[in-house]
C-alpha cells in the first residue's frame, strides 16, 4: 500500500511530537501531568475534561505565568546559540552596557543599577529574541544615549535590566516593553520618556 506523506509541510504539532520522539522524551498524557502538577498551565475547571487528549480542548488549557516564562526562556536561549553558539557575545555585551551604568546601588533602594552579568546576559537573550538582532556598538550607543540623557540625575532613571525590557500588566494581559528598543528604532531623535514611565 502506497501512503502519501506531506514531508515539505508537516503540521507543527506534528513537528513537535516527532522532535518530542527524536529526543526520547515523547509527549504523553503524564506529559501534561507533569505540566500540570509544575503550574505551567492554567485552565478552567469547569469546562476542563480531563481525557486532554482524547477530546478537543482548544480554549480550555493555556500557559501560566510560569509556563510562559519557562517557554520564553527556552526559545531566547535556543535564539542565542543561533546567534552566538559559544555564548560569548552576550556575556562581552552584557559587560559592555553594564559600563554605560552607573556603578553601585540606585538611591534609597536595595537594587543595584547594572545588576548581575549572568541577568544581563540573559536579559538581552531575550530582547534580541522579540525585538531582533542589532549590534553591539548599536545596543551600546542607545544606552549611553538613554543615561546621557538625565544628565546625572538619575532619579527616575529605568535599572538596566529594566531599561533593557520590563513587564508591563495591561489589564489582564502581560506585555513585555522596551526602552531599549525605543532608543534603537528612534535613534538621535529620542527624548526622555515621561519620568513617570521611568520608575521600577
Amino acid at each position: 500500500m502506497i501512503v502519501n506523506v506531506d514531508l515539505d509541510d508537516p503540521k507543527l504539532d506534528e513537528v513537535l511530537y516527532l522532535l518530542s520522539v527524536y529526543a526520547g522524551k515523547p509527549i504523553c498524557a503524564s506529559t501534561f501531568y507533569k505540566a500540570r502538577d509544575n503550574l505551567y498551565l492554567k485552565f478552567d475547571e469547569y469546562k476542563f475534561n480531563p481525557a486532554v487528549f482524547k477530546l478537543p480542548y482548544k480554549g480550555q488549557v493555556e500557559l501560566s505565568s510560569a509556563g510562559n516564562i519557562v517557554i520564553s526562556n527556552r526559545l531566547a536561549e535556543m535564539n542565542a546559540k543561533q546567534i552566538s553558539p559559544s555564548g560569548d557575545r552576550f556575556e562581552q555585551l552584557a559587560e559592555k552596557v553594564q559600563n554605560e551604568y552607573p556603578e553601585g546601588r540606585r538611591a534609597g533602594t536595595q537594587y543595584m543599577w547594572r545588576d548581575s552579568k549572568r541577568i544581563i546576559a540573559s536579559r538581552l537573550k531575550k530582547f534580541f529574541l522579540k525585538w531582533g538582532e542589532y549590534t553591539d556598538d548599536e545596543i551600546v550607543d542607545a544606552t549611553r544615549r538613554y543615561v546621557a540623557s538625565f544628565n546625572g540625575d538619575y532619579r527616575y532613571m529605568q535599572l538596566l535590566k529594566y531599561f533593557i525590557w520590563k513587564n508591563e500588566v495591561i489589564g489582564n494581559e502581560v506585555e513585555l516593553k522596551s526602552t531599549l528598543a525605543s532608543y534603537l528604532e528612534n535613534d538621535d531623535n529620542t527624548e526622555s520618556t515621561n519620568w513617570e514611565d521611568e520608575l521600577v
